[in-house]
């Protein structure tokens, strides 16, 4: 009697203790690959094929004064040399403003808002748009039409000495340029290059 009675309170307690077991072998089983990973399509080592566009793209970060780094596009029409630079700082996605057509021409890709399309091609100018600070792709603080150094900002920067260190790193790490660069835009793009007349480099 006791011993059916010992086995009738155990036996519930072993079945659970089996089960358990039993789903830990599985989940064990489960997680080791059955078979070989499945090859995916793209290839460990992309590059995107760009060898018949007719310009080079470069994203950088440049930085400023502050050690704030703001996202750059360079747009070099491919086989250019002492070339000017129009550069636009702007607050509204320099990436969407050097893509409006995925091309593999430059002229497409800079059709629209207040890119000079057919001037910077047909001379064979270098386009670069950057962020302004704190807007898509570049680092610190956006302040619309931050004030310049003085009584209304205590701090070292500002859209003009953002101006001049890109101007600066641009001359200075473009090679295919011939160290003149000139600023241009619309709205407040167009803002930025009075801000550049403050402190011209």
């Amino acid at each position: 009697m006791k011993a059916r009675r010992l086995a009738a309170i155990l036996s519930p307690a072993v079945f659970a203790l089996l089960l358990t077991l039993s789903g830990l072998s599985r989940a064990v089983e489960a997680s080791q690959a059955k078979y070989p990973d499945y090859p995916g399509e793209t290839p460990a080592q992309f590059v995107p094929a760009t060898a018949s566009h007719d310009y080079i793209r470069r994203e950088v970060m440049i930085p400023m004064r502050d050690g704030v780094k703001l996202r750059t596009i360079i747009l070099i029409p491919k086989g250019a040399h002492d070339a000017g630079i129009l550069l636009t700082r702007t607050p509204y996605d320099a990436n969407a403003l050097t893509s409006h057509h995925m091309s593999g021409h430059l002229g497409p890709m800079l059709q629209g808002y207040d890119n000079a399309a057919d001037i910077i091609v047909e001379d064979g100018y270098i386009r670069v748009v950057q962020d302004v600070r704190g807007k898509y792709g570049s680092e610190g603080g956006y302040v619309m039409n931050r004030p310049l150094h003085g009584p209304l900002n205590p701090t070292p920067v500002d859209d003009s000495t953002d101006t001049y260190d890109t101007i600066d790193w641009l001359v200075k790490h473009v090679p295919e340029s011939n160290g003149k660069v000139g600023t241009i835009g619309i709205s407040y793009d167009g803002f930025e290059p009075l801000m550049a007349l403050v402190d011209p480099h």
